[in-house]
């Protein structure tokens, strides 16, 4: 993502761990669009206090030249949600990620797909934290790789 531009929809929990993780990855620039404004000015002022020079901005509709489109919002976990936002809004070749687990298709996705967007799967979340869990319980992990590989395997 270094160098990238990158929309983020959701600045909860989650949201703002993937901004911070963005950020020390060395995005280029990050938009975000929260349902409650007070929660995209905080994540933002929180970011700006650890990376003062990313250009980082609260906003309501769908951003120009952005590459990376992330979903860390609610919608998709229930199957008559609306979509968080509209692919059809975005540029050819952006990569549309989607933290919701279940269903691995989610809504989201499956609208990208079927406008020819590359899309990032909301199980790898899980997926990279499986090594972790395993230490936590005093399992010795000896290749973190191979967990994470078997991992993404496993049927939804």
């Amino acid at each position: 993502v270094a160098g990238k531009s990158a929309w983020l929809v959701g600045a909860g929990g989650a949201g703002a761990a993937i901004a911070s993780a963005l950020a020390e990855a060395g995005i280029a620039r990050l938009a975000i669009t929260e349902k409650v404004p007070s929660r995209a000015a905080e994540a933002i002022e929180r970011l700006r206090r650890f990376y003062p020079r990313l250009p980082a901005e609260s906003i309501a509709g769908t951003p120009e030249g952005i590459e990376i489109a992330i979903n860390a919002s609610p919608c998709g976990l229930e199957a008559d949600d609306p979509l968080p936002f509209d692919p059809a809004r975005l540029a050819p070749g952006t990569l549309v990620c989607d933290i919701i687990m279940k269903p691995r298709e989610t809504a989201l996705l499956r609208a990208a797909v079927a406008r020819g967007l590359p899309v990032h799967r909301g199980h790898h979340t899980l997926d990279t934290q499986i090594p972790i869990y395993l230490r936590f319980f005093g399992f010795p992990v000896a290749d973190e790789r191979a967990i994470i590989e078997l991992a993404s395997r496993v049927p939804a």
